[in-house]
């Protein structure tokens, strides 16, 4: 399963997200409500943590609950699914990752790796996380990915093929989008709104920061 790591020809429109939980991706701060864009562990690890109790519940750490393996589409075996979370069907979750909470993965969205979905995550289209990578709190991801030791968390919304890597952050109400990239120990928090940009190294966006990028991508320091 192929992974999105291509940041030329940036803007593509990918339509808007179908059915987003907590409202739609919004607009940038001080900018008129023109048509809308197109819209973890600390250490890596073999698999996620999980303990199979006599009693048939499984302990990830945080006390015990209910969870099956997911059956992924080609027939094998995939991670464990709380009972309080939904992954549907289509969707492929490796047998070393886990979705949690109550979170909600929709297919053709794939969870691989040590990855871990948790809270009130929400992971829509080609989203992917992949690596050592955790997607929690209210955050939502439609068609990009999160990898590394990245963690998403709070209300950020990450698409349109952006890509959150290595050990960086994302949380607050942060928008990605437009094949923006967030690595290395980066964080992007507060209401800050990145539009084909690169945020890397240890730069920090946060405020109401609008970071706009062109067709080569803009770091931003």
């Amino acid at each position: 399963m192929s992974r999105l790591v291509e940041y030329d020809d940036l803007f593509v429109d990918a339509g808007e997200p179908d059915d987003l939980p907590r409202g739609d991706v919004g607009h940038p701060p001080g900018a008129e409500a023109a048509p809308a864009p197109p819209v973890a562990p600390d250490d890596a690890a073999a698999a996620v943590p999980a303990t199979v109790l006599p009693s048939g519940l499984v302990d990830f750490g945080d006390g015990a609950v209910e969870a099956a393996r997911h059956r992924n589409p080609d027939g094998t075996t995939g991670g464990w699914v709380a009972a309080s979370a939904h992954v549907e069907p289509g969707c492929h979750v490796d047998s070393t990752a886990a979705v949690l909470g109550n979170a909600r993965v929709f297919a053709p969205a794939a969870v691989l790796d040590a990855a871990v979905v948790t809270a009130n995550a929400r992971l829509r289209g080609t989203a992917v996380i992949a690596d050592a990578a955790w997607v929690g709190g209210n955050a939502t991801v439609v068609d990009a990915e999160v990898s590394g030791r990245a963690r998403v968390g709070g209300d950020a919304y990450i698409g349109e093929e952006s890509v959150v890597t290595d050990d960086s952050r994302v949380d607050g109400s942060a928008r990605v989008m437009a094949r923006s990239l967030v690595a290395g120990t980066a964080r992007v928090r507060g209401r800050a709104w990145l539009q084909a940009a690169v945020v890397d190294g240890s730069s920090v966006v946060d405020g109401e920061t609008v970071a706009r990028g062109d067709d080569e991508g803009s770091a931003v320091a």
